[in-house]
């Protein structure tokens, strides 16, 4: 976001870019749905509407604008998947994406009994 606590034009043309490409992939596997997740950013941005309005000329579906306590267990479950197998009953996940920083711990398996979700310095 920029100071005005808006996503950029140029942010916003590379992030169309990248869905027009998803786009003609979505099209070639012919999905029975599509999901498309948008996340802290989109939640903040003053101009939210317009990125929701430009998924929706490329994709056809509008945005799901996630809470904060959805996305770090999305992408906690994305990021650990994998691992459960290699033993150990917890793992850790540290996101320093575009003007946030998390890190999350989850507890029991692949579907976490518990999770903890913090931002440092907040």
């Amino acid at each position: 976001m920029d100071r005005a606590g808006r996503l950029s034009a140029a942010a916003l043309d590379r992030t169309m870019t990248a869905l027009r490409e998803y786009a003609d992939l979505i099209d070639g596997a012919k999905p029975e749905a599509v999901r498309i997740v948008a996340t802290s950013a989109t939640r903040d941005a003053a101009n939210a509407q317009e990125f929701s309005d430009r998924v929706v000329e490329i994709l056809g579906v509008a945005p799901e604008v996630i809470s904060g306590d959805e996305e770090a267990m999305l992408s906690f479950t994305g990021a650990t998947r994998g691992l459960w197998d290699s033993g150990g009953d917890s793992h850790a996940r540290y996101d320093g994406g575009f003007g946030h920083r998390a890190r999350n711990r989850g507890y029991g398996g692949p579907s976490p009994r518990g999770q903890q979700s913090a931002v440092p310095g907040h």
